[in-house]
């Protein structure tokens, strides 16, 4: 909770409730589509596969932030996002990109 807070997903508004913010309900919005069978199929599909090379690998990766604070981390994660000139479209999309980066080299 205390990340999803930080993070500027979630404010509490009074004790013991919690709302989405702005930023999360911009999210909400561009994840919203229509989730097909063939679309679900192909994500599914893709899912294991990925397991499947993961165990047959034995590999495993746990990422660990290099910054001393949620803010430290952030400043890195922008500037490599800055430096990359990757143009993201969803809110989502620009979330993960560090991670996605990381976990493609």
């Amino acid at each position: 909770m205390a990340d999803l807070v930080t993070d500027g997903w979630l404010i509490q508004d009074r004790p013991d409730h919690w709302v989405a913010t702005d930023q999360a309900r911009e999210l909400q919005v561009t994840s919203r589509g229509r989730l097909t069978r063939a679309r679900a199929q192909v994500a599914l599909t893709g899912l294991t596969d990925r397991v499947g090379a993961v165990n047959d690998d034995d590999v495993a990766v746990r990422l660990k932030e290099r910054g001393k604070s949620k803010e430290a981390q952030r400043r890195l994660e922008d500037a490599s996002h800055n430096r990359a000139s990757r143009h993201l479209a969803a809110v989502f999309d620009q979330a993960v990109w560090p991670r996605r980066a990381v976990m493609a080299l």
